[in-house]
């Protein structure tokens, strides 16, 4: 019933729908690369699976169509200064640095390299205002970047006062989508992706309702929904396979959502996940407590309980935890504690 399985990977670059106004505020901000000139730099925000990165791509798809232009897209999520400033250099002609070259080398190498207008994609972004990042690629004249994140006012509210004003009229929401507007872009996915006749319009209506507006929940909830219609036998997608589909899909997200994110996370995921519910302290007292064991012979550090909030926080944005506020105190839980950490974390049991 899948004729086209790339149709349902987060890589695949559909034609935008719904997505006019922000297309020209991103547009806008890169068109002063066609004259040869710097673009403008962007904040692009809002909550996790609404087609953030999608836009930003066919954003630099239609530009390169007009222009080509160097760019690189790098996923910060955990990443250091020198790390990110290596992944910009991997993606950029003519360097690859190897993982060993000191963070200054790296800086030198990127500002003798960068000699007309190219565009850095900072996916994943909610970690750079811990970093020296923003500030690196200020000292490179020809570098923009649009950087992506989720919380708009906590992320500024972490950067330099003179990176919050320049951002004044370049700082773009997404929002979720309607019902109607995610079916319609659910409809365009399963005619590329899926043999004809294969769902209706009204079930895929059903898809988009049951995924509140999340275009990547919805598109997830699509090939579960065939998937299953295939496992049954069914010749088409029937009602029921639809229905069930969002548990099956939820899932999918989730062990994609936790396979993607770096140590720090998995560390904080697996507390929780093995005490059950838990408080803010107990997490704490738990991090510490093994930090010794689970970071030995790794090449990164405990981090600070600022950090840990922060890690958390992308837990919850993810939905892989859950949080409420009880008596002045906050409560975690896993989502599905089914679902462990690919990691060989060797976490004590508490």
């Amino acid at each position: 019933m899948i004729t086209d399985r790339s149709v349902f990977r987060d890589d695949w670059l559909p034609d935008v729908q719904h997505r006019e106004a922000e297309m020209t505020v991103l547009t806008d901000a890169l068109t002063p690369v066609l004259e040869g000139d710097r673009a403008e730099d962007v904040l692009l925000h809002g909550p996790q699976g609404v087609g953030k990165t999608v836009l930003t791509r066919a954003a630099l798809d239609r530009l390169n169509r007009q222009q080509p232009t160097p760019s690189a897209h790098v996923h910060c999520l955990g990443a250091s200064t020198a790390g990110i400033v290596r992944s910009i250099l991997q993606e950029l002609p003519g360097s690859d640095p190897a993982r060993t070259t000191p963070q200054e080398e790296l800086i030198a190498t990127l500002q003798e390299r960068v000699s007309e207008p190219t565009v850095v994609v900072l996916d994943e972004g909610d970690d750079l205002p811990e970093t020296d990042i923003l500030d690196v690629l200020r000292g490179v004249p020809d570098i923009s970047w649009i950087a992506i994140c989720h919380d708009e006012i906590d992320w500024l509210s972490r950067v330099d006062e003179s990176i919050r004003h320049g951002l004044t009229d370049r700082s773009l929401q997404l929002d979720k989508f309607t019902t109607s507007e995610l079916t319609d872009i659910l409809e365009a996915r399963q005619r590329v992706g899926l043999e004809g006749g294969a769902i209706s319009r009204e079930q895929l209506r059903m898809l988009a309702d049951g995924a509140a507006g999340v275009a990547r929940r919805g598109i997830f909830a699509l090939r579960a929904a065939a998937e299953l219609a295939t496992e049954r036998g069914h010749t088409t997608i029937e009602d029921v396979d639809v229905e069930d589909s969002f548990d099956r899909a939820r899932r999918q997200l989730r062990e994609q959502a936790l396979e993607s994110l770096p140590l720090h996370h998995h560390i904080l995921y697996e507390i929780i996940r093995r005490k059950g519910e838990v408080r803010t302290a107990a997490i704490n007292d738990r991090y510490e407590a093994i930090a010794a064991v689970v970071y030995d012979g790794r090449n990164q550090t405990p981090i600070s309980k600022r950090e840990r909030r922060t890690k958390l926080q992308k837990l919850v944005d993810y939905n892989l935890i859950g949080r409420r506020d009880e008596e002045r105190k906050r409560v975690y839980w896993a989502c599905d504690r089914s679902i462990s950490s690919p990691l060989d974390l060797q976490v004590p049991v508490p």
